[in-house]
């Protein structure tokens, strides 16, 4: 199968679901990093699943802040962080 559908209806449990898929659900399933394997696509720009808000939230559980994290701009960027020019 090449997708899978997890319904959700609020942005909460879309946010969360999002989250633990990336963090443990696919890893353990195929066996990848989530940081370096995986990759969050979010088409969104008008609700709490804004790509930026969910950029966030996976920082958080993927990736937090260190010793050598620095600030730019309003972001905080991590070594390891995926940065995307747009």
């Amino acid at each position: 199968m090449d997708f899978d559908f997890v319904p959700a209806d609020e942005p909460e449990t879309i946010a969360r679901t999002i989250v633990e898929l990336v963090k443990t659900r696919l890893p353990r399933k195929f066996q990848v990093d989530p940081v370096r394997d995986i990759q969050v696509l979010c088409p969104m720009s008008r609700s709490l699943n804004e790509a930026r808000d969910l950029n966030q939230l996976l920082l958080e559980a993927l990736n937090p802040p260190g010793e050598s994290s620095i600030e730019k701009f309003g972001y905080r960027f991590s070594v390891a962080d995926k940065v995307m020019q747009i």
